[in-house]
C-alpha cells in the first residue's frame, strides 16, 4: 500500500466503509450495512466498559473493525477458518487501516 493518503481520503474511506453491506446467511436476519453493525459494537463496548481509560481504544476498534471490507470484502468468520485465511486476511486488512492512519 503506497503513497501518503490525503485527509479527503481517509474520509472517503470511513464513510464508503460505512455502506458496505454486511452478508448473512441465517434467514430472518435484515439486511445493514458495516455502519449499523460498528454502532451497536461501539454502543456495547460503552455500556460494558468501566474503564474510561480503555473506552477510547475500545470505541476506535468498534468503529474501524470492519472498514477494510470495502476491499477485503465481508466474509464469514466460519468461512475464514474452514478456508484457513483468518491470519491472512486479518495482516491485510490491518494493512488496509494502517494505509489510511486507521489501525
Amino acid at each position: 500500500m503506497e503513497g501518503k493518503v490525503t485527509v479527503r481520503q481517509q474520509i472517503q474511506f470511513i464513510i464508503e466503509g460505512g455502506i458496505v453491506e454486511r452478508f448473512h446467511v441465517r434467514p430472518g436476519i435484515k439486511p445493514n450495512t458495516d455502519a449499523h453493525h460498528s454502532f451497536g459494537v461501539a454502543m456495547l463496548c460503552y455500556l460494558m466498559c468501566d474503564n474510561m481509560h480503555h473506552l477510547g481504544m475500545l470505541l476506535m476498534s468498534a468503529l474501524t473493525h470492519d472498514l477494510s471490507e470495502q476491499v477485503a470484502s465481508d466474509i464469514s468468520a466460519p468461512s475464514k477458518l474452514a478456508l484457513g485465511i483468518s491470519d491472512q486476511l486479518h495482516d491485510f486488512e490491518q494493512a488496509i487501516l494502517a494505509k489510511y492512519n486507521l489501525d
